[in-house]
């Protein structure tokens, strides 16, 4: 926890606690009485660090709270980290970018709209949420502690430069019923009469913190437990843009997760909607669920028993010439009939079979037999414990005389039935009869994987450095703002690396680097002004984002005035 940098007298009712050989001050919440042990128990929250040898203390964020008026009568100057001023020198192009790019989307109209509640008309929390969204794409690094300098040397909406605290308190201004509004908003505007294709994930992000309830001990993707936080992430397929970013208790499965989001985008009146999934959301209750709202579905069906029925009942057919497709390189074949006997609705079972994949496997499981087989020879003419057994025993044939291994062969049972369904994979779909588009929509849901990548990777959420649950749902969403732009930097600048013979000239974070280089001087200790001519790679990029140099320089025309 950060704290501020000037002392203030220790209140009054405190408690002094020694840590680590430091001396802290404790604000006691509560006592509570336990039967067991007989005793009160304090409930206290740290509201500063003791300046040794006085009756003061470092105050830190805890200390506004607990104690308001002594923190209002504080003289504002040394509140204020933010009293560092600007730099002679501003970057001005990626900042100006990323603000142009969220007007043209109506973010910043919808920032306005749901978040910017006061009279004043200042725009605080919209400004203060796109500014930092705009330095942790910039920077890689979602750090707090950065913030202030980073927007010294940055041209910023609002003109100032905002202090770590100030900006953790904006953050628990943006509640979860305003980010539902605006999330109903953005699908709206970003669906048509057609419907809308939407995209869904999961993923997990840890934590060390223990004030976020909604962290949980929970397996990650290596099986290893740890404190963590649950996320789905919802992408509308026809532009590719992230829709919705909900946090979860970190023991959610990402089936529980997804039931709600279908419940909530019922109530916003969505023109219809068919969801994407991949196989670890095949649920009869979610289908059925999807249906009875008279929307769509399209799933990775799991290999459960009507589905290696239908394989087996058309096998001829999926196997024959005939089902070939050149395009896809693949064979497919798609039969039709009722998936709920209670729902009079037939849905497409899109079938299809690579025999590439199938080598995969084979191999795979040429070279799981091997391994076993050298530990196997191993084992001649010794005891076979019971852990062996049963480890062995299913994929080969043993052959023993008074529980030692005399000989093996591998089971052609089990080799047969680990094959039999390999190469094959299946589509359920409510809507899409042709097999060639259904496979096209399935496989461009790996954009949502790839829009969590970038949020990890490029927006630094690998590890949520939050505090407390309020504080972490507005950062969380300022991410997710950032997550919006950056990805349409990326797909706006497509067709500039695709021209491009240098492919590394416009990756997303070279054109990041390349608009942070426009810059604006201080000339007259005034104004801030923009002296050196745009370059043919920048006028390229603004050209890409559909922005001109009039919006770029529009943050540096209000700073001025």
């Amino acid at each position: 926890m950060a704290y501020l940098d000037f002392p203030v007298e220790i209140p009054k009712g405190t408690l002094i606690a020694k840590v680590s050989g430091k001396k802290y001050v404790y604000f006691v919440e509560e006592k509570v009485y336990k039967k067991d042990k007989k005793y009160n128990s304090d409930i206290r929250k740290c509201i500063g660090k003791v300046i040794e040898n006085t009756n003061t203390m470092y105050p830190n964020d805890a200390f506004r709270i607990y104690f308001p008026n002594e923190y209002e009568a504080l003289n504002e100057v040394h509140l204020e980290s933010d009293k560092l001023i600007l730099s002679n020198c501003l970057k001005i192009g990626f900042t100006g970018s990323f603000f142009g790019i969220a007007e043209n989307l109506k973010i910043t109209d919808l920032l306005i709209r749901y978040f910017d509640d006061d009279e004043s008309g200042s725009n605080e929390v919209s400004q203060t949420i796109l500014n930092y969204a705009a330095k942790v794409v910039a920077t890689q690094n979602a750090t707090i502690a950065s913030y202030p300098f980073y927007a010294r040397e940055n041209l910023m909406l609002g003109g100032k430069v905002t202090s770590e605290s100030t900006l953790c308190d904006i953050f628990k201004r943006i509640k979860k019923d305003k980010i539902q509004a605006f999330t109903r908003e953005r699908i709206k505007l970003n669906s048509d009469t057609q419907g809308v294709f939407l995209s869904c994930d999961g993923s997990n992000i840890k934590t060390d913190s223990t004030d976020i309830e909604i962290a949980e001990i929970g397996h990650n993707k290596n099986g290893n437990e740890e404190n963590q936080v649950a996320f789905t992430l919802v992408t509308e397929q026809n532009n590719y843009r992230p829709l919705i970013l909900n946090a979860y208790k970190g023991s959610t499965h990402d089936l529980n997760a997804i039931s709600p989001i279908v419940s909530l985008l019922k109530e916003y009146d969505i023109n219809k909607i068919t969801y994407i999934f991949d196989r670890g959301y095949f649920s009869t209750a979610l289908m059925r669920k999807i249906l009875n709202q008279n929307n769509d579905f399209l799933i990775m069906a799991k290999e459960n028993t009507k589905i290696k029925q239908i394989y087996d009942k058309y096998y001829d057919e999926i196997h024959s010439f005939d089902s070939y497709d050149s395009e896809l390189d693949m064979h497919h074949f798609t039969h039709v009939e009722k998936l709920f006997k209670n729902i009079d609705k037939s849905v497409y079972f899109h079938i299809f079979y690579n025999p590439e994949n199938k080598q995969i496997i084979e191999k795979k499981v040429k070279i799981e037999l091997a391994n076993d087989m050298t530990v196997l020879k191993k084992l001649l003419g010794l005891k076979i414990t019971e852990e062996e057994l049963g480890q062995y025993s299913e994929k080969f044939d043993l052959y023993m005389e008074n529980d030692v291994l005399t000989s093996f062969a591998v089971s052609k049972t089990w080799v047969e039935n680990r094959l039999k369904y390999a190469g094959m994979f299946v589509l359920v779909t409510s809507k899409l009869s042709d097999a060639n588009y259904a496979y096209t929509k399935y496989r461009n849901r790996d954009y949502t994987e790839k829009l969590f990548a970038m949020l990890k990777t490029s927006e630094d959420l690998e590890v949520l450095r939050s505090h407390d649950e309020d504080h972490l749902l507005g950062k969380v969403f300022s991410l997710f703002i950032g997550l919006i732009i950056r990805n349409e930097i990326f797909i706006k600048t497509k067709e500039l690396r695709k021209n491009s013979k240098d492919k590394n000239a416009y990756t997303t974070t070279s054109c990041i680097r390349e608009l942070s280089c426009i810059e604006a001087i201080n000339v007259s200790g005034k104004k801030y002004k923009n002296i050196r001519a745009y370059t043919k790679k920048q006028k390229a990029i603004i050209k890409a984002l559909n922005l001109d140099i009039k919006i770029i320089e529009k943050g540096l025309f209000s700073l001025n005035k």
